[in-house]
């Protein structure tokens, strides 16, 4: 028998990778010759690292009822549903961050992190605080946001508030952090632990930080990017945040792992410790002799622990064929070796076409696998 794990993440901007997984498996049960089909078993867990598709893994990992509040958007005062998932058993909530404050969420002509804020999550954090649930503990996964705010937006639904030399109160959003002259501390606090699902282990200041490294992607250009983090070190030296305290703050999330370390003693847990260890995937509980794996690309930023490179992580022994299904790829020469990867892009004559197609180029990548790996001439 051949054993195959399909394992992928979400594709931003296209589908979770719940979704993906059923795409990966339909593809090889479409395509896979008769006699060779009946000797293959499929293993299908669909990960997260805490970005987007996390709810719906959780959903079906925990098996979680979804509830929904209505909380403000990050760019202007209207209201949007957002899902959550209650393990009622165990009284955790768990809440992905890209649902409240994600690129998925914020309409490209809106992508001006100068602007953006992160109270919708502090009004989520709030709503549930203030409901009859029975809460011990909230798991948040960071990762997919849209927000580059250092967490201040969350933290003033709870009483955090920035003024200027002049004592005026200053709107939290970042354009305005360099006019902080005073931070008032959030007097609010929470009736359950914070976890959070980090999807990249980076630091929050600096080349590898929040806004140097993710600022680009978010909508920032060059320029802001210099001043964001400027803004982000004053507001630091405000709160007379210590440098080895600094050194310990996760970059996640625009910085939004960081305000829920300092103001509400959030504990991380690494998108590695969930994957391995709350969703089971690792080697000395499985074996296989395929595993593929995915998102939507690959690059400098997957090596900071993302969710396709934990999976690799997890089989580099020689037995293992590993087979990384992706949009475009800038690593195909520094990643494991024994790893195979297919661009989806390859497929189309555009990024456009390829998104817009994802699920058609999937199936050819399936196909491109079998032909190259399980057909033998």
């Amino acid at each position: 028998m051949i054993n195959i794990l399909i394992a992928p993440n979400s594709f931003k901007e296209c589908s979770d990778s719940t979704i993906i997984s059923q795409i990966i498996h339909s593809s090889f049960q479409k395509n896979l010759p008769k006699e060779l089909k009946e000797k293959i078993t499929f293993t299908i867990i669909p990960i997260s690292d805490g970005g987007d598709g996390f709810l719906s893994v959780c959903k079906n990992v925990f098996n979680l009822e979804i509830i929904n509040f209505k909380i403000n958007t990050p760019y202007n005062d209207k209201t949007i549903t957002c899902d959550v998932g209650y393990d009622k058993i165990n009284s955790t909530i768990y809440i992905e961050s890209a649902n409240v404050l994600g690129l998925k969420v914020v309409p490209p002509d809106k992508r001006n992190p100068l602007v953006l804020s992160s109270e919708g999550l502090g009004e989520l954090l709030q709503n549930l605080k203030d409901s009859q649930l029975i809460i011990k503990k909230v798991v948040i996964g960071i990762g997919g946001t849209a927000t580059n705010d250092l967490g201040m937006g969350a933290c003033s639904r709870f009483g955090l508030l920035l003024k200027d030399k002049d004592n005026n109160a200053l709107n939290t959003v970042p354009k305005n952090f360099n006019l902080v002259n005073s931070v008032i501390l959030p007097t609010g606090s929470l009736n359950f632990d914070l976890e959070l699902v980090i999807d990249v282990e980076n630091p929050l200041l600096g080349k590898s930080g929040a806004t140097k490294m993710f600022g680009g992607q978010k909508g920032l250009s060059g320029n802001d990017i210099d001043i964001v983090e400027e803004s982000f070190k004053h507001i630091l030296s405000k709160l007379k945040i210590r440098d080895d305290q600094i050194e310990k703050l996760s970059g996640a999330g625009g910085g939004l792992a960081a305000g829920l370390q300092i103001f509400f003693n959030a504990k991380i847990k690494s998108a590695k410790d969930f994957i391995v260890n709350d969703l089971g995937i690792n080697s000395e509980k499985y074996k296989f002799d395929i595993v593929i794996t995915g998102e939507g690309k690959l690059d400098e930023q997957s090596l900071f622990s993302k969710g396709a490179m934990i999976v690799l992580d997890q089989f580099l022994d020689k037995g293992t064929l590993k087979v990384v299904i992706c949009g475009s790829s800038s690593l195909n020469d520094s990643i494991y070796d024994e790893t195979h990867v297919i661009e989806i892009s390859n497929f189309f004559s555009s990024k456009e076409d390829s998104i817009k197609n994802y699920e058609q180029g999937i199936e050819l990548a399936v196909k491109q696998l079998i032909s190259n790996y399980l057909i033998k001439e």
